[in-house]
Order: C-alpha cells, then structure tokens, then sequence
C-alpha cells in the first residue's frame, strides 16, 4: 500500500509538465550514492552487514533560494551470519522511503553551495515482516549547470553528502535503526 502511494504520486505531479499552460516549473532528479560511505544499522547479534546500495528519485518546486519538494528512495541492506567462519544464512532488509525535502542555496540562482533538509515515513521489510517508522536527515554539496539555454536550464550536475537517520517503528524498545552519511552524485532538469 505504501508503494502504491509513493507511484501515484509521481504520476499526479509529472502530468503537470504536460499541462499546455505550464502552471510552475517543476524539477526532477536522480541520485546514486558514491561506494565510499559509513553506515551503522542495529541488527541482531551475530549477523554482519555484507552490502548497502541505494536509490533515490526527487522531485522540486523552485521558490526563491529554495528548492521545496520531496523524494523517495530505496535502500538494500544485506547481511550474512557466520559460525566459525562459514556462512550459515544471508539475508536482506528493504527500505523504502518517502521525505518531504527542501534544498536552500546561497545563490538564488540555485547554483554553487547548497544546504539540504528532509523528514518523513519509513517502511522496511526484514524477515518477511513490514513495519512503518520515520526517517530525517540533513547535508550539503555544490550545483553547477551542465547545459543552459536562454529560456531555461536543461541540466544540474550536484555533488554532496548527506546523513541519514530511520527508526523503523515508532514506538517500541525492538525497532532497528540506522545511521549512515554518504557523498552522491545528483543529476537534476527541468521538464520543459
């Protein structure tokens, strides 16, 4: 259900870059970590975290010096357990999120130093059980334009790092966490 809502939000916002007045402008992007990053997660005894890999989708309002919108992404943890140095078990932890965002840049050009913000849901699946909890988090990079016209800009290439913190149940003693700050590349356009 809770995906479900995440694609219907993504097609009600993108049919606005087809609307023939063009109403605002509207931003989409991309990010991918780079594979240099720390990442600490809560998990049980006995179970080392083998890999991390995510994904992430943005979507943006321009106002001003801000960028103000949300994103989602998808995040892959994987872990093996071990007994007398032989694997006994692998498994996995899907993480799947949906912030509301905002991007503050020094310029209002929206170009060069940024500060970046984000609160919302959180939703993981681990041992074929699904919890709901929230997540927040907080960085910083550098924007420059990739190709520019003088009607608008047709790429933003960004380079930042950011922190990340989710709880992946609200109120309880057993919730798994997890913090990790990673530096990603970013590529950002406008639909028209």
């Amino acid at each position: 259900m809770f995906k479900n809502k995440i694609y219907i939000l993504f097609i009600f916002l993108s049919l606005f870059s087809f609307y023939p007045k063009k109403i605002f402008p509207f931003y989409i992007g991309a990010s991918l970590p780079i594979p240099l990053y720390y990442n600490n997660i809560n998990i049980e005894e006995g179970k080392e975290r083998e890999g991390f890999y995510y994904f992430k989708g943005l979507f943006f309002f321009p106002l001003d010096n801000w960028l103000i919108g949300g994103e989602t992404s998808y995040h892959i943890y994987s872990f093996e357990e071990k007994k007398d140095n032989q694997l006994i078990e692998k498994s996995s932890l899907l993480a799947l999120f949906l912030l509301v965002s905002a991007e503050y840049y020094f310029d209002n050009n929206k170009r060069g130093w940024f500060l970046s913000f984000g609160t919302g849901i959180c939703e993981t699946d681990y041992q074929e059980k699904t919890n709901q909890g929230y997540s927040i988090k907080f960085g910083g990079g550098y924007s420059y334009v990739l190709s520019s016209s003088s009607h608008h800009e047709d790429g933003i290439f960004q380079i930042g790092i950011e922190a990340q913190f989710f709880r992946n149940r609200f109120f309880s003693n057993n919730a798994l966490k997890s913090f990790f700050i990673a530096p990603y590349l970013h590529i950002r356009g406008k639909l028209w």
